[in-house]
């Protein structure tokens, strides 16, 4: 039988665990979610191929369109809601011109690409993540 002293100790680590993942996932979507909805759209393909994925990378697209971002961001959130500490996360996007829009300038919306610039964000977002988890406090 395991020691009170032990048990309180596990349930810290389990506490702990829990809210670091939920600060990871909570992350990740914040970032995915403003590359998504600052992804420019003109026709809605560029925008509904980003994938998340857990552990590796995919080369999946779709000839399916999404100019609000709102059904990208919902499959995002599908598959971070069973993401986990030790597993990788993965944001991908395979369309060949994604490449040219985020490094060369080649759209008037995002001149500065838009992953770039909300990789600049990542402290806010971990921060934000962290004060939610905290329940406002952090």
């Amino acid at each position: 039988m395991a020691s009170s002293f032990e048990a309180q100790i596990q349930r810290f680590s389990d506490l702990t665990m829990e809210k670091a993942t939920k600060v990871k996932r909570t992350a990740a979507l914040n970032l995915f979610s403003s590359i998504i909805y600052q992804t420019p759209v003109l026709d809605g393909y560029l925008r509904n191929n980003w994938f998340v994925t857990l552990g590796s990378g995919t080369t999946q697209t779709t000839n399916d369109a999404d100019k609000t971002g709102n059904s990208t961001v919902r499959r995002a959130e599908l598959v971070l809601a069973t993401a986990s500490l030790p597993k990788d996360i993965y944001f991908t996007n395979n369309l060949p011109y994604a490449y040219t829009i985020e490094f060369d300038g080649h759209s008037a919306k995002a001149p500065d690409g838009m992953v770039r610039i909300n990789l600049a964000k990542w402290d806010r977002f971990v921060d934000s993540a962290v004060s939610l988890v905290n329940g406002g406090t952090s």
